[in-house]
């Protein structure tokens, strides 16, 4: 699957155009619609862009966002919640970040949007725990792009070639970067906001106002904000190249922490790295089965707890039906994580306590 997979970007460029294809070992190659993810793409600034290499949510963030021990949390208060985390994350909102909101001359808004999770299969917004010795933390976790404005871009691209180095200096490309990452900054705030929950933030200054003295909407202040998914410039082979991260992060832009989302049931894995990655990327995902287990009524009963989605019933959604990512707790994935720079330590993982979930049952009206 993977060689297939490769020969079809390749085939897309002609010799020359591509400097290197990596496949990690968080592949997955199960959306036959979508770029495969887990594999980075290196292309010189001078190669002409083909829109089926650029992945249907390209700029995608997770944010972390520690709640502030101003209050005291119980699982069973959080849980208590999910009206309001269901109407303080809607899949789709009237007013979708997008490229009509950009202001004709800047990267800024010239148009009010409103922050949704989008049309994205591993977009989630909830409350996860970290748990270290006696002492459980709180966290707001945050997955989401801004996939409408990656379905324009792409669009645009389609009707009008162009080389990287070009994509670079697009307006639209550095706005849809900023608004993904905005999106879920504010996402986050109102996630805080909706369930009263103490987090740092500040106003989104880059908002448009309609009316001079228009209040401005609020983000959260990540306390972690990792890229999941983009296309960047990276230096390689002492060239200065393109990286195309489906499901990657750069490891130019790492913390000292690197995240890796698996699935709504395990959350998220926490690698310490301190910022001693090798070579240009690490997973932010841990892939999909090829050939996921379904899953008895009694298990998927257990795994939906804490669990809600847009429309219809949790216990039809197909992340809970079956086990269908990849495991992260297995020795052949420690290996391949020490290979890229982990320095083994136990894994204190961000559990769910209550998260959405995006449901690709519902879709846009």
């Amino acid at each position: 699957m993977a060689d297939l997979a490769v020969a079809a970007i390749r085939k897309n460029y002609p010799d020359g155009q591509i400097r290197e294809i990596k496949t990690f070992h968080t592949a997955d190659f199960t959306d036959e619609e979508d770029a495969p993810s887990g594999v980075l793409t290196v292309h010189p600034l001078t190669a002409k862009l083909h829109v089926d290499s650029i992945p249907l949510n390209a700029f995608a963030y997770l944010a972390i966002v520690s709640i502030l021990p101003k209050k005291e949390l119980s699982e069973a208060e959080i849980k208590s919640m999910s009206a309001q985390l269901h109407e303080a994350v809607p899949q789709f909102s009237a007013l979708p970040p997008s490229l009509k909101t950009r202001a004709l001359n800047s990267h800024l808004d010239g148009k009010n949007w409103n922050a949704e999770l989008g049309e994205d299969e591993n977009a989630f917004a909830g409350i996860f725990k970290q748990t270290k010795g006696r002492q459980t933390n709180y966290y707001i976790a945050i997955q989401a792009g801004a996939p409408m404005a990656c379905k324009q871009l792409r669009e645009r691209i389609a009707r009008s070639p162009m080389t990287f180095e070009q994509l670079l200096e697009d307006k639209d490309y550095n706005y849809a970067h900023y608004i993904a990452k905005r999106n879920v900054e504010r996402l986050a705030y109102n996630v805080a906001r909706a369930m009263s929950l103490p987090i740092k933030h500040q106003m989104d200054i880059g908002a448009h106002r309609e009316f001079e003295y228009s209040g401005l909407p609020m983000k959260a202040i990540a306390t972690y904000m990792q890229p999941v998914s983009t296309i960047m410039p990276i230096v390689h082979n002492s060239e200065r190249t393109v990286g195309v991260f489906n499901k990657l992060t750069p490891v130019a832009n790492s913390a000292p922490v690197n995240f890796i989302y698996e699935g709504p049931y395990n959350g998220i894995a926490v690698y310490q790295m301190n910022q001693q990655g090798i070579g240009h990327a690490l997973p932010s995902h841990s892939g999909k089965l090829a050939n996921p287990t379904k899953l008895s009524q009694t298990e998927s009963v257990k795994r939906a707890a804490g669990i809600i989605c847009e429309g219809g019933d949790i216990l039809k959604h197909p992340d809970i039906v079956a086990d269908s990512f990849r495991s992260t707790d297995s020795e052949e994935f420690a290996d391949a994580m020490v290979k890229l720079g982990w320095k083994v330590q136990n894994l204190n993982n961000l559990i769910p306590v209550l998260v959405k979930i995006f449901n690709p049952q519902v879709k846009r009206k």
